[in-house]
């Protein structure tokens, strides 16, 4: 993602724009250690484009990020309904990652226990726009073992976020976004 010009008093940009999918930010949002980014650039960009860049993003340690797209994503989806449940635990996945930067151990247990709640919602009310039912499988595993390991990062980890992304939580499994062209033309 091309970066904006850097302040000359921080060592981190003022904004950030994004062009999906390009290069990754230099740095990964921690509260309380970096400065919060402006993620400019989004504004046009399709459903499909914020489903892509999030899942990259959260792939390589960038949470804040990747939830801060992803909710893009899920107000486009409605916000309820099985398609905004889906996305809505993605995004709670990702604030998992944050609350393991933050070095909070409850925090991550809690978003990703909302998040593997979510998935079996989606499961046991499958409608179309969602992953294929293995693939949901696949993802409350992974929030599953979120809940369960209890980690959170080290302060080498949260330094080495100050510049770019700490894959913390592994990456999402793989799956293929499913056919949400009836979102395409929203933004």
């Amino acid at each position: 993602m091309a970066m904006a010009k850097k302040s000359q008093n921080s060592p981190h940009p003022e904004s950030a724009p994004l062009d999906p999918p390009q290069n990754l930010p230099s740095y990964t949002y921690v509260p309380g250690l970096t400065p919060r980014p402006h993620l400019n650039g989004t504004d046009n960009w399709t459903f499909q484009d914020r489903m892509t860049q999030g899942t990259l993003l959260f792939n390589h340690g960038y949470y804040w990020e990747a939830h801060e797209i992803w909710e893009g994503a899920w107000i486009t989806a409605g916000r309820r309904g099985v398609p905004a449940d889906f996305i809505k635990a993605l995004i709670k996945m990702a604030a998992s990652g944050v609350k393991m930067l933050e070095r909070n151990e409850q925090g991550v247990q809690r978003h990703a226990a909302r998040a593997l709640e979510l998935l079996t919602q989606v499961i046991e009310a499958p409608s179309a726009g969602v992953p294929a039912v293995d693939t949901v499988r696949a993802l409350q595993e992974f929030a599953r073992h979120l809940v369960e390991q209890g980690r959170i990062a080290t302060e080498t980890e949260r330094q080495r976020a100050c510049t770019g992304g700490v894959p913390l939580l592994g990456t999402l499994p793989d799956w293929t976004l499913p056919d949400w062209s009836f979102l395409n033309d929203t933004k």
